[in-house]
């Protein structure tokens, strides 16, 4: 029995003084976002989330590029292995929504290697307060 114990202390002392190792190594994550509506000139989206380089949920967080008309895009290195995020108009009083006007979830993503993503925004959470008020 003491022999097991012996074995049990040393496991756990290898476990509590193996080197801190980071997650990943610096992946790099490009998301690629379509609109079913073009935005105006001036708008911008952001991508939000909970890493540092997407402001934690806290600000706009990262602007996305327009390469098209109804095309957006970002890329940027993460070096956590989970990330979540939303995409906004630069607030979340301004978030994407389905086009029934449900505010989805945050998008996961596990990350193990370089990483492309695809998505599609129905509509933004402001659009239906301007054509709710525009029926009056």
């Amino acid at each position: 029995m003491t022999k097991y114990l012996y074995i049990l202390a040393f496991a756990i002392i290898l476990v509590d003084c193996k080197p801190n190792m980071p997650k990943t190594k610096n992946h790099s994550i490009k998301i690629v976002l379509d609109t079913e509506e073009p935005l105006p000139d001036g708008d911008t989206i952001y991508i939000t989330g909970n890493d540092p380089v997407l402001g934690k949920f806290a600000n706009k967080g990262l602007p996305m590029t327009r390469r098209a008309e109804m095309r957006w895009e970002t890329k940027f290195p993460i070096d956590s292995n989970h990330l979540q995020f939303k995409f906004t108009l630069g607030s979340m009083d301004k978030e994407a929504i389905t086009n029934i006007g449900e505010i989805p979830t945050n998008s996961h993503l596990h990350i193990v290697s370089d990483t492309e993503v695809y998505f599609v925004i129905e509509d933004w959470k402001m659009s239906l307060e301007k054509k709710d008020s525009s029926k009056d």
